[in-house]
């Protein structure tokens, strides 16, 4: 009887001991879960995320297929962002864009670099060339040529080539951290004179109300690269689709050579 009773009190502390070690190793598992969580929300806070915003840019010129057409735009932000209001800069010969970081931590060593396809845009506009302009295909490009009047249209691929880079973007406070540059040359002036020639888009006020999506246009892919605080680095890219609408409404004090406003939706692919 004695026996039986030891043997049962044995079996009871080995059971106590395995369940001892099971709470010990199911402790361990939480506690190093705990740390993984702890460790994971601390490096977030490092994480940056650019992002490129939709954006507006007015366009305005002197002439159009002539040797001084004189391109200018003026970049601002769609007012119904609930962000604060970018200020609205002077004439440029280019459009600007502005990358933002929304994220919790600064991203360094920003990269972008564009992608565009500007020899199909280049068949593209070729179709809609009058008869006194021949379209040419160089290594730098394309370009338009009048040989009676002697000028040319360029489209030069330099900028499109070209990496660009900003130091750093601090996170986003009412959007006004925001960096950015340029996009480059031969995307826009492909843009604008698909809608002059398409359109037969005069300089300043037009009599047609003209509105154009570029269903057929090549879209531009702007891809961004960057580094959080721990040098992890992250890689996105947005495709730029334009669209544009003609100015055909006469304003007071309105810019005589205010032609519409491209409006760029961009798309995080």
């Amino acid at each position: 009887m004695d026996i039986v009773i030891d043997l049962d009190l044995l079996k009871a502390k080995d059971i106590l001991s395995i369940l001892s070690d099971l709470a010990t190793f199911f402790t361990a598992i939480i506690a190093i879960i705990a740390i993984f969580q702890v460790k994971k929300q601390r490096l977030s806070s490092y994480k940056p995320d650019i992002i490129l915003d939709s954006f507006v840019s007015k366009f305005y010129a002197e002439n159009f297929l002539s040797k001084n057409d004189n391109f200018t735009y003026v970049t601002g932000k769609y007012l119904q962002n609930n962000q604060k209001e970018r200020k609205e800069g002077e004439k440029y010969p280019l459009i600007s864009y502005l990358l933002q970081n929304i994220g919790f931590g600064t991203a360094k060593y920003i990269e972008g670099f564009w992608d565009f396809d500007y020899m199909k845009a280049s068949k593209i506009l070729k179709k809609y060339l009058p008869e006194d302009l021949v379209l040419k295909d160089d290594n730098d490009g394309f370009y338009f040529r009048n040989e009676k009047k002697d000028f040319w249209v360029f489209f030069s691929n330099f900028s499109l080539e070209r990496k660009q880079s900003i130091d750093f973007l601090l996170q986003e406070a009412n959007g006004e951290n925001g960096k950015g540059q340029t996009i480059p040359e031969i995307i826009t002036r492909a843009y604008a004179y698909y809608v002059v020639l398409k359109h037969n888009l005069e300089v300043g006020l037009n009599k047609e109300n003209i509105y154009e999506e570029f269903d057929e246009m090549p879209k531009p892919v702007f891809k961004v690269t960057y580094r959080d605080f721990n040098n992890k680095k992250y890689v996105k890219k947005f495709e730029l689709n334009f669209s544009y609408i003609g100015n055909n409404f006469e304003l007071p004090n309105q810019d005589l050579n205010y032609c519409g406003i491209f409006y760029i939706d961009v798309i995080e692919k």
